[in-house]
């Protein structure tokens, strides 16, 4: 089975590493309810709920929701990813487990960043914010992808990849340049390109990536189980 040029790996992913301390979801937390609370009682109680993609307010509701749905969302998430890294039994495991939670904090804090600025007049888009934002979650994702074994949280996790550990690791090998420049192009284009044009060009990028990461693993599922048959060998 071929797999293309070999991928420098890195070294192992250690649980240590700031991308994956426990203690950065915490802190992204603490600050996400510090914000909600301190803005709570300078707004209005009747307030945009809801926004089109060009960031208008479609939808009107109690202050409560904006402001305090995503630190309940996120502390069930902090919860749920940290008991899954205390649980862990490998550096992988734990390193995985902390990057997701640390994920997952962050873009729900760039959310929050994007609705409170919004909901204070300021001059934020959050479409623009949360897609730049998954723009840098690809760079980051790219980076760390060869190094990342199979786990429940985060890769290309398809039937070929799951059920082979040299098909992930070729495939991850294989995507994570591609993310990252895709993660690179979205935020990019974002910033660049009018209106929702930035916004469609990231979706074309991040979309088309991970179709064809999905379509190299099954090539590469194919190709090993036709060399293993009797026919193959």
């Amino acid at each position: 089975m071929t797999g293309g040029a070999p991928v420098d790996r890195r070294g192992p992913l250690s649980p240590d590493d700031l991308l994956a301390n426990p203690r950065v979801a915490i802190g992204l937390w603490v600050t996400i309810m510090a914000v909600s609370i301190w803005a709570f009682p300078r707004l209005p109680e009747s307030v945009p709920t809801h926004f089109s993609l060009d960031g208008e307010p479609n939808a009107w509701g109690s202050r409560w929701l904006p402001l305090f749905i995503l630190p309940g969302l996120g502390a069930v998430a902090l919860i749920i990813v940290q008991l899954a890294r205390e649980f862990s039994t490998t550096d992988n495991g734990r390193y995985v487990s902390g990057l997701s939670a640390n994920l997952i904090l962050s873009s729900f804090a760039v959310v929050h960043l994007g609705i409170v600025g919004t909901l204070f007049s300021l001059p934020l888009s959050p479409m623009v914010l949360v897609t730049s934002w998954m723009g840098l979650v690809f760079v980051i994702l790219g980076r760390i992808m060869p190094q990342v074994e199979p786990n429940p949280w985060m890769g290309i996790r398809t039937a070929s990849t799951l059920g082979d550990p040299d098909v992930w690791r070729l495939t991850h090998e294989r995507a994570g340049p591609r993310w990252v420049w895709a993660g690179l192009g979205t935020a990019i284009a974002l910033w660049l390109l009018p209106g929702s044009w930035g916004l469609a060009v990231g979706i074309v990028l991040i979309t088309g990536v991970s179709i064809l990461d999905v379509l190299y693993a099954r090539k590469l599922a194919r190709e090993k189980k036709k060399l293993s048959s009797p026919q193959g060998s």
